[in-house]
């Protein structure tokens, strides 16, 4: 029964969101049927900032209210509610996580910070886990090939972290928390504007013994945010987030204790951008960036190597404008520039092949868009140099059909590429110089139901085919290119915000295959629901989630040559509550895997049982 017990959770939130809806429709009869219903806006999916209605792509976006709601400390728990994602974590909080958006891995999913590209090009993924939820407002997740507006490493999507700026008074916060685990976290911000000028800083401490020896995370975090309007037509802003984090290992292979093992991790990113609008043809914004990753990883007890340390340094620079040709038609023509360089070393020195490994690519990107009161057609493309692999181009088409004023009905068709990366090509004992490119071409259909104002219902099938996927033969280690695989899945998510109360949930049901080897692609669960319920007065609120996830196939590396097994499937109820003493002083508490289910998400790395967190808010001149 526990494979059909994903889909019963998504059942479960569809009826009490059916029964919200209802009442609403009951109690609300004054209500302007004509009013406008308000939705969240985007500026990921088109590079533009548009309402989610007028989207022709699969979206999500997280809203600080939820983040605040749920008391999620890290995006990544924030991420496990969105359809067609699967978080899978190694362990205990700040451990290697990887994202799995509609089959692809973590590497084929760009991760931007205020627009700035955070994937590591050493390897391609984002330390994901170290990023905290400080200072943020929302987070966008577009789902499906973003090659032809973003290039590389965004073939299976894009999540654009975006965090706050300052509003018109002075905020001051400070926070304490503690919990199981000797966990302590310690927070203090600021934002404001002044004038012309906005700003926004915020500063956390995060320490946890873990569950094990030497399962240790230690962590310091800062952002800041700043803007100027120079006039009513050009604005600048400066974005900076810092972190550095250290953990301890306690597992190297099928649960075998490693006392010694660690890993320090260092990001630096810094972002500019420079917005000028005068006229409907002239909507230019220039972006430069900086990127700066340090990892160290130290083990006197390996047999492969006792460190393992890299530095890389991404560049980026933008040029963008939007020409409005008419009230339904929008022309966005953009050029970037990427330039990488990597470094490393491991215990006998520099690493040769990688100790100065550079690369460069020049993008530029086209895409029209149309839109009537029925009909939105989006066309574009982008052609790509790598200093590499050399030249590519990837289309996408999408379009959408409003029957209604509540109804949207959509489809896209579109191509991706990631090249490898220094790690696949060239890291000892796994690299492989002879690796080709990434390649997929991906369909997509969807139907999208507004009901009433805050509510949501979205359907959506999706294929994507891969070419030359890259992955490692568990036996050798070795990278190499699975000539064919395959993803398909279908997605349903539903929300709604009525009065004091919020729903939502979501189902996923995922089908990949490597068409050479005849299975699973490995760690992606075929069912994923979550369901959530949370209620909220003007002095307290409270709240419970429940995610589902069912068996994996994984790999086996307690026998050799590894097995491959499936990971069972879990079930975690997570429950947190607020109150308000006064305006000034906020009490927090949650209860993590209310239920002490025993599972891991990555297998033998076992997850955290039940936890128990509280914390005190401090809030001043009028800050919530």
């Amino acid at each position: 029964m526990r494979r059909f017990f994903a889909f019963t959770l998504f059942l479960i939130s569809i009826s009490l969101n059916f029964a919200v809806f209802s009442f609403a429709q009951d109690n609300d009869q004054t209500k302007d049927p004509n009013q406008e219903i308000k939705y969240d806006i985007s500026v990921t999916a088109d590079r533009l900032q548009e309402s989610l209605k007028d989207k022709t792509d699969s979206i999500t976006v997280i809203t600080r209210d939820q983040i605040e709601r749920q008391q999620w400390r890290y995006v990544t728990d924030a991420l496990r509610e969105v359809p067609g994602l699967a978080v899978v974590q190694s362990g205990s909080p700040g451990k290697t996580t990887s994202l799995f958006l509609r089959g692809g891995n973590s590497e084929q999913v760009l991760v931007l910070i205020d627009g700035v590209q955070i994937n590591d090009p050493f390897f391609g993924g984002v330390e994901i886990e170290d990023v905290t939820t400080d200072n943020i407002e929302r987070i966008e997740i577009v789902r499906g090939p973003q090659s032809p507006l973003y290039g590389s490493d965004a073939i299976a999507g894009v999540i654009n972290i975006i965090t706050r700026t300052g509003s018109r008074d002075t905020q001051m916060n400070a926070s304490f928390e503690g919990g199981t685990f000797e966990t302590f976290r310690e927070k203090a911000g600021i934002s404001g504007s002044k004038e012309k000028a906005t700003y926004a800083l915020t500063y956390s401490r995060n320490d946890s013994k873990g569950q094990f020896d030497n399962d240790e995370f230690r962590q310091n975090n800062v952002s800041a945010n700043a803007g100027y309007s120079f006039s009513n037509t050009t604005e600048l802003s400066v974005n900076a987030r810092v972190h550095d984090s250290h953990i301890g290992i306690p597992f190297s292979f099928a649960d075998t204790p490693s006392p010694f093992r660690n890993q320090d991790t260092q990001m630096t990113v810094i972002g500019t951008s420079l917005q000028h609008s005068s006229g409907d043809y002239l909507n230019l914004k220039s972006r430069f960036s900086f990127t700066h990753l340090d990892f160290l990883f130290e083990d006197p007890q390996d047999s492969f190597s006792t460190l393992s340390k890299h530095k890389s340094k991404t560049f980026q620079a933008g040029l963008q404008n939007d020409f409005q040709i008419s009230s339904a038609d929008a022309l966005t023509i953009g050029y970037e520039f990427e330039g990488q360089q990597i470094d490393a070393s491991d215990a006998t020195g520099p690493i040769p092949v990688l100790d100065g490994f550079d690369t460069t690519v020049h993008g530029i990107y086209a895409q029209n868009k149309f839109e009537s009161e029925q009909w939105i057609l989006t066309a574009g493309f982008r052609f790509d140099h790598h200093s590499t692999f050399g030249s590519t181009v990837n289309p996408r088409i999408s379009i959408a059909y409003r029957p209604h004023r509540e109804w949207k009905i959509r489809g896209s068709f579109g191509t991706g590429f990631r090249a490898p990366t220094a790690g696949d090509l060239a890291f000892p004992f796994y690299g492989n110089p002879n690796l080709d490119p990434e390649k997929s071409k991906s369909w997509e259909f969807g139907i999208d139901h507004y009901w009433a104002e805050h509510a949501l219902f979205c359907a959506s099938y999706f294929r994507n085919d891969y070419e030359d996927l890259i992955t490692f033969d568990p036996n050798t280690f070795i990278a190499g290119n699975v000539a064919k695989a395959k993803s398909q899945g279908l997605e349903l998510s539903q929300s709604v915000d009525q009065g004091n109360w919020h729903f939502s949930g979501a189902y996923t049901f995922l089908d990949t295959k490597d068409e050479i080897e005849k299975h699973q692609l490995f760690r992606r669960p075929r069912h994923t629901a979550s369901a959530t319920i949370a209620y909220e007065r003007n002095k307290w609120g409270t709240s419970l989630r429940v995610l589902a996830v069912g068996k994996r196939l994984e790999s086996d590396f307690s026998t050799f040559p590894s097995q491959n097994v499936f990971n069972p499937g879990y079930a975690k109820v997570d429950l947190a509550g607020h109150y308000r003493l006064n305006p000034w002083l906020k009490l927090h508490g949650r209860i993590e895997n209310l239920l002490d289910d025993q599972y891991s998400e990555a297998l033998s790395f076992p997850a955290p049982g039940i936890a128990v967190y509280g914390s005190v808010e401090f809030v001043f001149n009028g800050a919530r």
